[in-house]
C-alpha cells in the first residue's frame, strides 16, 4: 500500500470510541489503530529510502570509481567505518586488517520482501578467499497488523 497523508488523516478522524466501552477497551483500540498507522508509516519510509537510494546510486558509483582508482584512498572504507558513530568503536585490530582491503560497500533492497543486503567487495587479500561478503537484513517490523 502506498502512503498517503490525507488517507491516514481520514482514518484517524474516523476512529470512534464507544461510550459504553471500558477505558481499557478504548485504550486498547486506540493502541491497535496506532499500530496500524505505524505500519503504514514504516512502509512509506521504506519506499522513500528505496527512492532516495535509487537517486543517489550514480553518486555512489562515482565515489566507488574514485576510491578504487586513487591509491591514496586505499583505506577509505576502513576509515569511513571506524569514524561511523554507531559502529566505529566495535572495530577491532583484527577487523581493521581485513577492512583495509574493502574496495566498496553496496546496498541493494530486496525485491520480494522488506529488507536489504549489504555487499562488501574486497580486493584480493590474505584473510579471505571471497571477493564479496554479503549480509542480508530482513525488516520484521513491516508485517501488516491484523
Amino acid at each position: 500500500m502506498s502512503f498517503n497523508f490525507s488517507d491516514i488523516e481520514k482514518e484517524i478522524q474516523s476512529i470512534s470510541t464507544n461510550d459504553k466501552e471500558t477505558p481499557e477497551g478504548v485504550l486498547s483500540s486506540l493502541n491497535d489503530n496506532r499500530g496500524k498507522l505505524e505500519y503504514y508509516y514504516r512502509e512509506a519510509r521504506l519506499d522513500l529510502d528505496k527512492k532516495f537510494h535509487e537517486v543517489c546510486t550514480p553518486l555512489y558509483q562515482k565515489r566507488a570509481k574514485i576510491v578504487q582508482n586513487d591509491s591514496s584512498l586505499s583505506r577509505f572504507w576502513l576509515m569511513a567505518l571506524k569514524n561511523h558513530p554507531l559502529i566505529g568503536n566495535f572495530i577491532t585490530e583484527d577487523d581493521e586488517n581485513l577492512l583495509a582491503h574493502v574496495k566498496d560497500i553496496q546496498l541493494s533492497y530486496l525485491s520480494t520482501e522488506p529488507g536489504f543486503r549489504l555487499s562488501f567487495i574486497f580486493e584480493p587479500n590474505e584473510f579471505i578467499n571471497n571477493d564479496i561478503l554479503e549480509k542480508t537484513y530482513y525488516l520484521e517490523n513491516l508485517k501488516e497488523p491484523a
